[in-house]
């Protein structure tokens, strides 16, 4: 087989392939049309870069996520109430108690951010507002 047929016959099955979706990761759960807030699992399955607003309960430095905090040691913890728990980069909410005081644990909250990945890959939210 000559090289011009035989990679025109590997582009042509690649083509193939990505049409049939072998191969291709499942599309993440869409962002509520509406502008409602999701919840942390939809955050933790949505693409870096997105912006979301995602509702849990604030746990300050007590949530259970694991491996340590993704950008700063000031990051805090959303977590459900299925144990699903998501880092928060960013200021704590207006009317929060900042952690290390537990006060405003269990507080529930919406934060809005962009979804960001740190270098081991674990998912958190970069709080911008």
């Amino acid at each position: 087989m000559r090289a011009g047929a035989a990679w025109a016959g590997t582009v042509a099955l690649a083509l193939l392939s990505a049409a049939c979706g072998h191969g291709a990761a499942p599309a993440p759960a869409p962002a509520p049309a509406d502008g409602a807030a999701m919840g942390i699992a939809d955050a933790l399955a949505a693409p870096a870069g997105t912006t979301l607003r995602v509702s849990g309960r604030f746990a300050g430095w007590s949530g259970g996520c694991t491996g340590g905090p993704p950008r700063t040691r000031s990051d805090w913890m959303l977590v459900d109430a299925d144990g699903r728990c998501l880092y928060v980069s960013g200021p704590v909410p207006a009317g929060l108690v900042p952690p290390p005081d537990a006060a405003s644990n269990g507080t529930a909250i919406t934060v809005t951010g962009r979804r960001e990945a740190s270098p081991d890959g674990r998912p958190y939210l970069l709080h911008t507002r």
